[in-house]
């Protein structure tokens, strides 16, 4: 396998790698395991609390973030080139 075409395999690797995480990370920021409502027994319809605003905003621009960069190295021409 030439150099270049390993690179490509790595990078597309890679960049699944950052789509699938930036997808866990997603469904937990949404499902917010951690929270607890007193009013409701489903932590996911429990709104975040003010001081958890700017967590929540941080994780999900980076989860939005590692999976634009992730999807950018899978479909990157040449990065699933088949021989």
């Amino acid at each position: 396998m030439p150099h270049s075409d390993r690179r490509g395999a790595v990078l597309a690797w890679s960049g699944a790698c950052l789509v699938v995480l930036a997808l866990a990370v997603g469904a937990l920021l949404l499902l917010q395991p951690w929270a607890s409502c007193p009013d409701d027994s489903a932590p996911a319809a429990c709104p975040v609390p003010a001081d958890d605003v700017p967590l929540h905003a941080a994780g999900w621009v980076g989860a939005g973030v590692t999976g634009v960069v992730g999807l950018a190295l899978v479909a990157r021409p040449g990065s699933m080139r088949r021989r």
